[in-house]
């Protein structure tokens, strides 16, 4: 059997002309911010932490800090997307998706922020504000006619969620305060959940 190996570099000076000495924990933050780079231009690259990538991080740690005071203020809401019988045309079930309602009145889709949220471990209290106030709309809507009591929410998984401790047992608390039975939530699963957490799934 035969291997064609490489590697990609990332490298940070460890003194900074505009600041100095950097601590170790800063220039390794540097240094794999520069091999995610190299990463992403091909195989066997070598890059060298630069000004853009520095502005990179620092929107990358402004974008963290908005994030967690979002969570303090309970700023994540559900994007609901009806998903629907061919056969009769009525609404079966929502999909959720997270939002990020901000201040300036500019709501934010995840996929601006939730690798952010997945690094800066925010995801599993982003996700269950979002379900909370689904499971609220859901129970409304199940009242509101008899044809909806079948009604389901679909909601994503991450790894990230399942690898956290009692991650099912906090979804079944929150359907009891929602007073919805578990056959109203389906979870779905990414193939990356799975293999994290096989015992979980």
């Amino acid at each position: 059997m035969e291997w064609h190996l490489t590697a990609s570099v990332g490298c940070a000076l460890s003194v900074s002309l505009a600041s100095g000495q950097l601590a170790a924990e800063g220039c390794l933050r540097r240094a794999d911010i520069a091999v995610y780079h190299a990463k992403r231009e091909r195989a066997g690259s070598v890059r060298v932490f630069d000004a853009a990538m520095q502005r990179e991080l620092d929107a990358e740690r402004a974008l963290e800090l908005g994030l967690r005071r979002a969570v303090a203020d309970s700023a994540f809401v559900p994007a609901l997307q009806p998903i629907v019988d061919l056969a009769d045309g009525r609404i079966v079930g929502f999909e959720v998706l997270a939002r990020w309602e901000r201040p300036d009145g500019s709501v934010l889709p995840a996929v601006r922020f939730i690798d952010t949220a997945e690094r800066a471990g925010l995801l599993p209290s982003i996700q269950q504000q979002v379900v909370d106030k689904a499971l609220g709309f859901l129970r409304s809507w199940q009242q509101s006619a008899p044809d909806r009591r079948g009604a389901y929410l679909a909601i994503n998984a991450s790894a990230t969620e399942l690898v956290e401790q009692g991650y099912v047992e906090s979804l079944l608390d929150q359907l009891t305060s929602a007073r919805i039975g578990p056959d109203s939530l389906v979870v779905e699963l990414t193939e990356g959940a799975m293999v994290a957490a096989p015992e979980v799934v």
